[in-house]
């Protein structure tokens, strides 16, 4: 996979343009989620709306045709009718799970966020991730992530970068449409397992490269296929033999110096506890445990509801969740115990067809 293509400029847009001149501005403002704020909510949509369609031209400009917005919903999306998608995508492009450019709705949940599709019919996402004149995070850490040699390591299962475009002081990253990871049903063990082993060799090479995600939640982790996301439990979107899984969303990431210890470095960066049930820690704590600890309670709910015909993964969690931040194993740690389990499986254990959707506080939710 080349590197990205370099970045482009243009110059500063006027205070009277509709854009928002900050990155962080295109997000929900925080005080428009609480109650009574609709109103608020909807003023910030249309604004996000009328900012993507502002940059129509200059994105087009690039080979890229943003999507449309549904007249009924702003935020509902779907390809222009030209170019045409192409009809067997290869990686790091997704699999196009649709027929009709109106069945491959993009549901925006994200003011940074736009779906569009480039000149030879690949279906992509631009993304705000920064301003120019002072570079975020996220912006470094996708920088190093698609840096030649770390890219093409076979472990940083990390969303690709296509190029980044840089227009009136915003850096847009602009990454291959890949759908939420979850959404899909899973038939088998076999593909809740290929699942799991991913996401823990993902976290084992960001851990390596003292990458610190901070908000690994459903949504931030992406399956190679193009569908309607609106739609969940479509089967039949996981053959393991063509599925991949990628982490994507590093916007409250940070970038450590690969000398700090997995153990004892101590920082202190923004983790939204709440998110996983835990309690607020004051001062600096391990970034690389508790990012990790995040994970398992994921993949805990991901994976343990087949804890009837992989009896296994129920203490493997047990005793995941059992460490403090102090001792807890590292993600190769737990990857190798993780394809251990997977090694002891039968044919018929690893091909059984699965009947329920995930694991929470001990309760197994069926389909």
């Amino acid at each position: 996979m080349d590197r990205p293509k370099p970045v482009w400029n243009y110059p500063l847009i006027s205070c009277d343009d509709p854009l928002f001149q900050k990155a962080y501005d295109w997000e929900f403002p925080t005080s428009s989620l609480e109650e009574g704020k609709q109103k608020e909510m909807l003023k910030h949509i249309l604004h996000v709306t009328a900012c993507w369609s502002f940059l129509k031209p200059l994105f087009s400009s690039h080979g890229y045709t943003l999507y449309r917005s549904m007249d009924d919903d702003p935020w509902n999306t779907y390809p222009e009718p030209l170019p045409k998608a192409v009809r067997d995508p290869k990686y790091p492009y997704a699999r196009r799970c649709y027929e009709a450019d109106e069945d491959g709705v993009f549901g925006v949940n994200s003011g940074r966020i736009w779906a569009a599709r480039d000149a030879l019919g690949h279906d992509v996402v631009i993304k705000v991730i920064s301003d120019a004149d002072n570079p975020s995070n996220e912006f470094k850490v996708l920088q190093y992530l698609n840096e030649e040699g770390v890219r093409s390591d076979p472990r940083n299962l990390t969303i690709h970068v296509l190029e980044f475009l840089t227009i009136y002081n915003l850096v847009f990253a602009v990454m291959p449409r890949w759908d939420a990871a979850f959404r899909a049903d899973f038939g088998t063990v076999a593909e809740v397992m290929q699942c799991g082993e991913q996401i823990l060799e993902c976290f084992g090479f960001l851990q390596e490269h003292r990458i610190f995600h901070g908000d690994f939640l459903d949504q931030n982790m992406g399956l190679n296929i193009a569908t309607n996301s609106n739609k969940f439990f479509l089967i039949g979107l996981r053959d393991p033999s063509v599925t991949r899984y990628a982490v994507y969303d590093f916007g409250n990431s940070e970038i450590y110096p690969r000398d700090v210890s997995l153990r004892d470095f101590r920082a202190n960066p923004w983790f939204k506890f709440s998110n996983y049930g835990l309690p607020f820690r004051n001062g600096p704590f391990n970034p690389f445990a508790v990012d990790f600890l995040s994970v398992i309670i994921l993949l805990q709910c991901r994976v343990r509801h087949i804890e009837n015909i992989v009896p296994a993964v129920g203490p493997y969690f047990d005793r995941l969740m059992s460490y403090d931040d102090d001792s807890r194993p590292t993600a190769r740690e737990a990857l190798v115990d993780f394809r251990q389990i997977v090694s002891q499986l039968s044919v018929t254990q690893i091909s059984e067809k699965i009947s329920t959707h995930y694991w929470k506080d001990g309760v197994v939710y069926k389909k």
